[in-house]
């Protein structure tokens, strides 16, 4: 499954996915020194934004000859994502040029069956509504070893575009079921998070003063 989302992110309940806010994140504030000015969200529309296709598709559309996509199968030099020279995708940061940059991440454990993940949360208390502030423990992450497929994030994509005065962030991830219900989850928090604790057993929390 891939769900991509531009500044119209959705606001679904995702109470198994906290993991992949941090990651994304992570990944964003990791870039986000490209740009000029922060990122603005507001409304915006489905389709192509900034000539990047928003369809749950890798690849762009053969009857498009100026949208981009993820990745440029069948579409020579129209994917966003790095390749080698034998077409793989490559992991990290792909500076495009000054006004975009992409980034890619897989997981570690991605199609491990019996490999222990360490990014998961602990039981079912981690809750959007929490106060992760430094002075709090309510986001506790442990090494609860294997959890459902279709809550197991295999792949995350992010790609920032700056178009005029505005700054676009669009991004997308992959579960490695689709068997039964789940729902994603995108927050951006300005004032970034870390970790406390061991690789087996610790917390999230937010640098700012709130969640």
């Amino acid at each position: 499954m891939k769900t991509t989302f531009s500044k119209t992110a959705g606001n679904q309940p995702a109470r198994m996915f906290r993991a992949l806010a941090v990651l994304c994140l992570v990944c964003l504030l990791n870039m986000t020194h490209v740009f000029a000015q922060p990122l603005r969200f507001y409304n915006g529309a489905p389709g192509n934004p900034v000539n990047f296709e928003i369809d749950g598709n890798y690849f762009p559309a053969t009857t498009s000859t100026t949208s981009t996509d993820w990745s440029d199968l069948g579409n020579s030099g129209r994917g966003i994502l790095a390749k080698d020279a034998s077409g793989n995708t490559i992991q990290g940061i792909n500076f495009i040029d000054d006004n975009q940059v992409a980034r890619y991440i897989q997981d570690a454990n991605w199609g491990c069956a019996g490999c222990i993940d360490y990014s998961q949360f602990d039981g079912s208390s981690n809750k959007n509504s929490d106060d992760i502030g430094p002075g709090t423990n309510n986001w506790t992450y442990s090494s609860n070893g294997q959890g459902p497929q279709k809550n197991d994030i295999t792949n995350a994509m992010l790609f920032l575009k700056k178009q005029g005065a505005d700054t676009w962030l669009i991004g997308g991830v992959e579960t490695r079921s689709v068997n039964g219900d789940s729902h994603i989850d995108f927050e951006y928090n300005q004032a970034g998070v870390f970790t406390t604790g061991t690789l087996n057993l610790g917390n999230i929390k937010g640098s700012g003063p709130n969640k």
